[in-house]
C-alpha cells in the first residue's frame, strides 16, 4: 500500500491537540474526526449539532452517533441548560483532550479534574444528542 503523505509547503494555521484522542483505539475515525476538529476551535468557540453536520457529507446522524460515542468515552460532557425561570434551554457541552470519568451522572464533573489548568475546555455545543 503506497504512503499517505502530507506536503511540505503546507500553509498555517494549525491545530495543536493531544494526540491521545487520536490513539484511543475505543473510538471509531468518525469519532475522532470530530473530536479533532472540536478540539481545533478557540476556547470561547460554540457551535450546534447542526452546524457540524452542514460540514461534511456525512449528515446528522453520523454527528450524532459521533458525539454520542465522545460522551460515552468521556471527551464530551454534557449539561442541562436552563434559564433564569428554570425551564429547559437546550445542553452545553465541553470537550475534553483526556478523557473525564465515563459513567457519571448528567452534568458531574470528576473530581480529579482541574478547570483552572485544563486548557482543552470549549464553547458549548447546543442543542445536540
Amino acid at each position: 500500500m503506497p504512503p499517505f503523505r502530507r506536503p511540505l509547503n503546507h500553509e498555517p494555521p494549525y491545530a495543536q491537540i493531544s494526540n491521545r484522542g487520536l490513539n484511543d483505539e475505543h473510538l471509531s475515525f468518525k469519532a475522532k474526526g470530530i473530536l479533532s476538529y472540536l478540539l481545533a476551535r478557540p476556547d470561547d468557540w460554540e457551535t450546534y449539532q447542526s452546524h457540524l453536520a452542514d460540514l461534511g457529507p456525512d449528515g446528522e446522524h453520523a454527528v450524532r452517533s459521533g458525539i454520542k460515542e465522545l460522551r460515552e468515552a468521556g471527551y464530551l460532557e454534557r449539561t442541562v441548560v436552563r434559564g433564569e425561570d428554570g425551564q429547559y434551554e437546550g445542553y452545553e457541552y465541553i470537550v475534553y483532550e483526556h478523557p473525564s470519568s465515563p459513567g457519571l451522572p448528567e452534568g458531574e464533573a470528576p473530581e480529579s479534574q482541574d478547570p483552572e489548568n485544563d486548557s482543552s475546555e470549549m464553547g458549548g455545543l447546543s442543542p445536540c444528542v
